[in-house]
C-alpha cells in the first residue's frame, strides 16, 4: 500500500491508455453503463468501476480538475494492493508459507506490477481476478491431505517431498468439490469482463483436467468430471450471459468479438476542419504552414512481426515482467525443484504456462507487439518460486559462512557458531526486495511533463473557452476543459 501511495503521488500523469478509460467513464456519467457498453469496443467492467471510484471520490472531497486522473490511478492500484492476498494463498499451495511470504514481498515492489496502480489501467484489476480464480482452481486441485498439510505448515515444498502413490486414489480424496469452481467461474468472468486473456486459463484448466483422465493416478470418474467443468462453466456464465444479452450478442460471431474485445466500433471525428478546403485554411501558428488533418497511413510501422521475432520479443518481455533479479531466483528455484515429483497443481501450473506463452507467442507474431504488462499472469504463477529461489540461496549463504571448526592449541577441533548465519535468509529475502526499489524511485512518465505542464497552463492562463484538439489526450485529465484527440 505504501509503495502505490508512493508511485501514485510522483508520477508526472497515468498512463496513455488511462485516458482510454477515463473516456469510457465519462460516456458512462454522461450516457449510462448500458448504452456505453453496446458502443464501445473494449471491456466495460475497469471504465464502470472507474466511475464508481470518480464519484466516490467528488462526494468525499469535491470535484476538481484533475479528480478524474487520480480517479484512475486510485482505481488501478486498489485492486493491486488486494491482489496481494491471493497471490499469497495461490503461492502457499505451490511452494510452501515460506515461499510464499518472501514471494508475496516480491509483488509489492516488482516494478511491472507496481506502476499499474500510477499508470491508472485495467491490468491491475484483471491480475485481481485471475489470482482469485488461479487460486480457487488450485484449491480444487489440491488433494485434502496436502490441504492439512499447508494448514500445519508441514507441507513445504523441497526435495524431500514424497512422490504420489502408484495406486489410483478415490475420487473425492484427488480433488476438492467440484462446487468450489461456480466461483472460479465467475470470477473468470469477472476477469474476461476486463481483460480477454483469462480465456487462456479457461482453456488451460479443461485442458489440465483432460491430460489427467489418461493417467490412472490422477483419474476420476467422468461424471465427476462433467460435474467440475459444468461447475465451471455455470459460474463464467452466470456472469457473462446478462452482459452479453445486454449489449445484442446474440450469434457467435458477435459473442467472441465480445468477449475478445474486437467488437467494431464508429469512431467519433475530432471537432474542427474536415474538409479538404476547410484543413487547406488552418495553418501553423509559427511558420503559417498549412496543417494536415489527414489520418495517418495505416502501411506504415515499425513493429516487427513473424514467429521468430515474436518468440525473441517474449523472452525480453518475460525477463523485464519478472525482473532480471527476481527472475534469476526463479529459474533458480525452478533448477532446485527439478527432482521434486509434480503434482496435479503442479502440473496445472506448467499447463497454463506453456499454453498461455504459446497464445502470447502467436498475437504478437500477427500484431508485432508486446509489453511485460502482458505477461504479469505467468508471474503471478511463478513468483512463489522466485521466493523458494531466493530461500534456497539464503540457506546456500548460512551454510557456507555458518558453523566451522576451530583447533585450539591442543589440536582439538570445536564448532565455532557466527549468530549472523541465522539472518542469511531474512537478509536476502529483504536485499532482494530493495534492489527494484531503485528503479521505482524514479518518477513515472517524466518524459510527459510537458502534456502536464500544458494542461496547467490551459486551466490557468488559457483565456478564450473552447475545446482541446490533443494528439494524446493527456492534458484532458488536468485542463479541465473539452478535450479531442487526434
Amino acid at each position: 500500500c505504501l509503495v502505490q501511495a508512493v508511485l501514485v503521488h510522483r508520477a508526472i500523469v497515468p498512463g496513455l491508455d488511462a485516458v482510454a478509460f477515463v473516456e469510457s467513464a465519462q460516456r458512462i456519467e454522461s450516457d449510462g453503463l448500458l448504452n456505453t457498453a453496446r458502443h464501445q469496443r473494449e471491456q466495460p467492467l475497469f471504465a464502470a468501476w472507474l466511475w464508481l471510484v470518480h464519484e466516490g471520490l467528488d462526494r468525499s472531497v469535491g470535484a476538481s480538475r484533475s479528480s478524474w486522473a487520480t480517479s484512475a490511478q486510485l482505481a488501478a492500484a486498489i485492486p493491486l494492493v488486494l491482489a496481494v492476498v491471493p497471490v499469497y494463498f495461490l503461492s502457499i499451495r505451490l511452494f510452501g508459507p515460506a515461499a510464499a511470504l518472501a514471494g508475496s514481498l516480491l509483488f509489492c515492489v516488482l516494478p511491472e506490477a507496481a506502476r499499474l496502480g500510477a499508470d491508472g489501467i485495467s491490468d491491475s484489476t484483471h491480475l485481481l481476478f485471475f489470482s482469485l480464480a488461479f487460486w480457487a482452481m488450485v484449491v480444487y486441485l489440491t488433494p485434502r491431505a496436502d490441504r492439512e498439510q499447508q494448514r500445519t505448515g508441514t507441507g513445504i515444498v523441497g526435495p524431500n517431498r514424497t512422490a504420489p502413490p502408484a495406486l489410483p486414489c478415490p475420487a473425492r480424496s484427488l480433488f476438492g468439490s467440484p462446487l468450489g469452481l461456480l466461483g472460479a467461474g465467475v470470477l473468470v468472468a469477472l476477469a474476461l469482463l476486463v481483460r480477454a486473456e483469462a480465456l487462456v486459463l479457461l482453456a488451460s484448466f479443461a485442458t489440465a483436467l483432460g491430460a489427467f483422465q489418461l493417467r490412472a493416478r490422477r483419474r476420476q470418474p467422468w461424471r465427476r468430471l462433467a460435474g467440475a467443468l459444468g461447475c465451471l462453466a455455470l459460474g463464467a456464465a452466470a456472469v457473462l450471459a446478462p452482459y452479453l444479452a445486454a449489449v445484442g450478442a446474440t450469434s457467435p460471431r458477435t459473442v467472441v468479438e465480445r468477449l475478445l474485445g474486437r467488437h467494431e466500433v464508429e469512431q467519433a471525428s475530432p471537432p474542427g476542419p474536415t474538409s479538404v478546403g476547410a484543413a487547406a485554411e488552418a495553418r501553423l501558428v509559427e511558420t503559417a504552414e498549412p496543417m494536415s488533418l489527414a489520418t495517418k497511413d495505416p502501411t506504415t510501422s515499425l513493429r516487427r512481426r513473424g514467429y521468430a521475432a515474436a518468440v525473441l520479443q517474449y523472452t525480453e518481455e518475460l525477463a523485464a515482467a519478472f525482473g532480471w533479479v527476481f527472475g534469476a531466483f526463479a529459474l533458480y528455484g525452478l533448477w532446485r525443484l527439478r527432482t521434486v515429483p509434480a503434482r496435479a497443481v503442479d502440473q496445472f501450473a506448467r499447463v497454463y504456462f506453456l499454453l498461455f506463452s504459446l497464445a502470447v507467442i502467436h498475437f504478437a507474431s500477427r500484431e508485432g507487439y508486446l509489453g511485460a504488462r502482458h505477461l504479469l499472469t505467468l508471474v503471478v504463477v511463478g513468483l512463489g518460486c522466485a521466493g523458494y529461489g531466493v530461500l534456497q540461496a539464503g540457506q546456500h549463504v548460512r551454510a557456507w559462512i555458518g558453523p566451522r571448526l576451530r583447533y585450539n592449541a591442543l589440536g582439538e577441533s570445536r564448532p565455532q557458531v557466527r549468530p549472523c548465519g541465522a539472518l542469511c535468509v531474512p537478509a536476502l529475502v529483504l536485499l532482494a526486495a530493495a534492489i527494484p526499489l531503485v528503479q521505482l524511485a524514479e518518477p513515472l512518465h517524466a518524459s510527459r511533463a510537458g502534456h502536464r505542464l500544458a494542461a496547467e497552463w490551459l486551466a490557468a492562463e488559457a483565456g478564450v473557452a473552447g475545446a482541446v484538439l490533443d494528439t494524446r489526450g493527456w492534458t484532458s485529465l488536468y485542463s479541465g476543459r473539452p478535450t479531442y484527440r487526434y
